[in-house]
């Protein structure tokens, strides 16, 4: 219901929308339980900051930076829960989303945006050599986060 009334408003009331629904609304979107729930808010964030270049781009980067590090920020006591693939889907879109989402801003305005998002592909990466059990089995975000920066060259040629 959210996406639909987002797509249908976005041209006449997108920084209200943004600024008093949206990002209330995904402030805490990293502790929510449901994967699906998760997924969704991710593709909907992602297609949001596609078309935004005002400041409220940054607080919706931070969401998704926010659920980026939700599987090695989750506190379970003496216990270490390893996360399945299935439960990293949310965190495998947003680095899949991020990566495209970066190509479009590097050749936007602000650069902070395009900035934002490299600081936390890389954020990302660290912290699977930080915390590597969390992700011992589910390693495609690492690799695809390699890959984005592998493939960054200065004069845009081999880019993706």
């Amino acid at each position: 219901m959210i996406e639909s009334t987002v797509v249908t408003q976005r041209r006449l009331h997108d920084e209200e929308l943004l600024e008093l629904v949206l990002l209330p609304l995904f402030q805490n979107l990293h502790m929510e339980h449901e994967v699906c729930v998760r997924e969704k808010a991710v593709d909907l964030i992602i297609s949001l900051c596609h078309h935004c270049n005002s400041k409220h781009c940054t607080g919706l980067l931070d969401v998704l930076e926010r659920i980026m590090e939700r599987p090695f920020n989750v506190d379970h006591g003496d216990i270490v829960n390893i996360p399945s693939e299935e439960e990293l889907s949310d965190v495998v879109k947003c680095t899949n989303g991020l990566i495209q989402l970066f190509i479009v801003k590097m050749y936007q305005l602000p650069s902070s945006h395009a900035v934002q998002i490299y600081k936390t592909l890389v954020r990302h990466a660290n912290l699977h050599y930080e915390k590597p059990i969390y992700f011992e089995f589910a390693l495609s975000t690492k690799l695809a986060v390699f890959d984005f920066i592998l493939n960054i060259t200065a004069d845009g040629k081999q880019f993706f």
